[in-house]
């Protein structure tokens, strides 16, 4: 049975995963003495408000309802519900963090970025299918990246 979503609900949550992700990598580069760390994460910081923009230009396109059948509407609610969740209460200063436990969780929220991201292109078809799947590739590149910082910074 197919129901009606408002898409645009997860656009807005995708818009403060990409906010929360750009203060993150802004915070946690401005503790590190590592000057190529350092412009690395000021890196993933800007290319995640370039993403911000865009799922702020996705979620005003999408003004109706999109019909999704009752499993990807379901996956798509879940998905949303768990990263509001996740973002609730993580606030640290991650300045007092270890560089490795922040970088650690700087890839557990790459990945969760990445399904969340890829359940709403299941719901998207042409130009802006294109554009979440640009994203999703730039997402994957960032967690490459940040394995590779791991590895080098043990």
């Amino acid at each position: 049975m197919n129901k009606q979503f408002n898409i645009s609900e997860a656009f807005v949550i995708a818009v403060q995963l990409e906010k929360n992700g750009a203060a993150f990598y802004k915070e946690v580069a401005s503790s590190v003495s590592d000057s190529a760390a350092r412009e690395f994460l000021e890196e993933l910081a800007a290319q995640e408000y370039e993403h911000e923009k865009v799922f702020e230009e996705l979620a005003a396109t999408f003004t109706e309802d999109v019909e999704l059948d009752e499993l990807s509407e379901t996956y798509i609610k879940a998905l949303s519900t768990e990263f509001v969740f996740t973002l609730e209460g993580k606030e640290k200063n991650w300045a007092e963090v270890n560089f490795l436990s922040a970088v650690d969780f700087a890839i557990e929220r790459e990945k969760d970025s990445i399904i969340f991201f890829l359940g709403i292109s299941g719901a998207l078809d042409g130009e802006e299918y294109q554009k979440i799947n640009q994203i999703v590739s730039e997402e994957k590149s960032h967690l490459i990246d940040l394995l590779r910082l791991k590895a080098r910074s043990r």
